[in-house]
């Protein structure tokens, strides 16, 4: 035991914080510096540590370091000592067993309280490191049935847009203003709290979202990606001179929290000013209020996008197909929640992505895309693949978007003669023109060719267009024209040193047309029975050349002249 026998009658007091026991020993004067911890008063129960009020003095120790006031040690036992510094001698001195257990608190005449609550800040942070719980320099408040934190640099104005948010969002209440403590995706109330806003109320909440906040001379809201949040989260935890004194003893235990916390609760970054506006762009971007619902028609198939006013600021490339409404084949929400468990079913790795497939176990299937150290999100589809929801986790909302939606086209019109296509595609007098083949093939460049020699030539789409009931379609997927077009050839282009064309086989066709679906070659989604068949009736019913080719003009009236003159 680290206690030692004072000459005055010793009290003891339990306390429970997230979940967590703990007693203090100590003279009845020592609790009277308490109050802020009455409301975490109990009737007992078996102890995760000990604090024992001593009138000693700090024993002999090596010092090993120093931040700020403090000095961290070990004495002859190999017990680790924080020594706090004032303006002239020592205040405070905590002394920890080595199994973060007990602790004994030196305090000598005048000390100051605050070095009474960092002790047992201290002491809380070493001893519940392994048991998912944090401590977390934050201000938290409740709404509607969530928690949601706001985290930043002191300064940066959490108590602030807490302020906001009480004043302008109703049912709003506050947690903590200063260190809430996090268990289980749960933020929790504490005796530790700021000296403006003095609220120490013992309740918790499920975490919604954790908010981290920069000054700006505008506002403006966007998602984080894991890895983004585990460095922020990192920040706010060891941003004190306390906890930094402590980092070693805890980082292991801190580290499996803080990476199970920021891949589990959505952390956005919020730029702002201490405004109503800010306030009111953060509750409806982390609580998906004020959703917004549009529809967009592409090939004659009608869907729906659900999302906040910023998701559809990154869809300017829809806005050609947008319409009035209809009856939706299928609808796309974006949702804040987190990627969910499944299982995966195919990888595709390319350069630094990887996408994956796989199935959740209620028979979900789930797209998710990989970025160089963590997801950066994921779609999980109905498995009529009629509804969808989106999971944006990292920094390139609008690719993540483009594909979700592609996917769910994809899936969606799998039975109705529609076929999404790599491909870039031009028109000219009234017919389109498909030039297929795999990336790097010269696509494009062969486009250019015939938009330079060949009058009347424009560009429908040059990524991913659609073909149905013998029509190529624009899109919004590299493209913005809602146009269509019978279709007069499609092309398969490979690279050669001269120029040759030939027409294919229906057989052969339809191998190409199967090597430049863009949903089996990607995410390494099965081809279906009806797309099979759509794909063979167009291979029966369309014209298909190889062409062998060289990057000129030369190639380019050979294709032109060819496959014109055919038709």
């Amino acid at each position: 035991m680290l206690m030692k026998e004072g000459p005055h009658r010793m009290m003891t007091k339990h306390y429970k914080v997230a979940g967590h026991t703990f007693t203090v020993s100590g003279r009845a004067e020592l609790f009277e510096q308490m109050e802020n911890y009455e409301p975490f008063e109990c009737e007992g129960g078996e102890p995760l540590f000990s604090l024992i009020e001593d009138s000693g003095v700090a024993p002999e120790y090596t010092e090993v370091s120093q931040v700020a006031y403090i000095i961290c040690g070990h004495d002859a036992s190999g017990n680790d000592v924080y020594e706090f510094m004032g303006r002239a001698k020592s205040g405070v001195c905590l002394i920890c067993s080595k199994d973060h257990r007990e602790g004994r608190l030196i305090m000598t005449d005048g000390s100051h309280k605050g070095m009474l609550d960092t002790a047992l800040k201290m002491l809380f942070s070493l001893a519940t490191a392994v048991k998912d719980t944090l401590i977390i320099h934050a201000v938290a408040v409740s709404c509607e049935g969530k928690g949601y934190m706001f985290i930043g640099p002191s300064g940066t104005g959490k108590s602030t847009h807490a302020r906001l948010w009480l004043k302008h969002i109703d049912g709003t209440e506050l947690v903590n203003d200063d260190w809430p403590v996090v268990r289980d995706g749960v933020v929790y109330g504490s005796p530790w709290s700021g000296k403006k806003t003095p609220c120490y109320r013992n309740v918790s909440v499920p975490i919604g979202v954790i908010v981290n906040l920069s000054q700006a001379s505008y506002n403006k809201i966007h998602r984080l990606s894991g890895i983004e949040a585990y460095l922020n989260l990192y920040e706010r935890i060891y941003d004190e001179p306390w906890s930094r004194c402590i980092a070693e003893n805890i980082a292991e235990g801190m580290h499996q929290t803080m990476n199970k916390l920021a891949s589990t609760v959505p952390m956005w970054q919020l730029e702002c000013l201490p405004d109503e506006a800010a306030a009111r762009l953060c509750y409806e971007s982390v609580t998906q209020h004020n959703v917004m619902t549009r529809h967009y028609k592409v090939a004659g198939h009608t869907f729906a996008v659900s999302g906040r006013a910023g998701l559809f600021e990154q869809m300017e490339n829809y806005e050609p197909f947008e319409c009035e409404g209809g009856e939706p084949l299928f609808s796309l929400t974006e949702d804040s929640g987190t990627v969910p468990e499944y299982s995966e079913v195919s990888k595709t790795k390319m350069s630094w992505v990887c996408y994956i497939f796989g199935r959740t176990a209620s028979g979900n299937d789930v797209f998710e895309y990989m970025g160089r150290t963590m997801s950066e999100g994921c779609l999980i589809c109905s498995k009529d693949h009629r509804e969808g929801r989106l999971i944006m986790t990292g920094g390139n909302p609008e690719k993540m978007l483009d594909w979700a939606l592609m996917i769910m086209f994809a899936l969606a019109t799998a039975g109705k003669d529609t076929l999404l296509l790599h491909a870039v595609v031009v028109s000219q007098e009234g017919k389109g023109y498909l030039f297929i083949g795999p990336g790097g093939t010269g696509k494009s460049t062969h486009a250019r060719l015939w938009l330079k020699h060949f009058d009347g030539t424009e560009l429908v789409n040059d990524d991913f267009p659609v073909v149905k009931d013998g029509m190529v379609y624009g899109s919004p997927w590299s493209g913005k024209t809602n146009v269509k077009y019978p279709i007069g050839a499609i092309v398969r282009l490979s690279q050669a040193p001269y120029n040759k064309i030939r027409r294919l086989s229906s057989i052969e066709a339809n191998q190409n047309l199967v090597c430049c679906d863009w949903g089996s070659k990607i995410w390494g989604i099965p081809i279906t029975e009806d797309q099979h068949q759509t794909m063979n009736k167009l291979a029966s019913t369309v014209p298909m050349w190889h062409l062998e080719c060289l990057p000129d003009e030369a190639a380019a009236r050979l294709c032109h002249e060819t496959i014109c003159e055919t038709i």
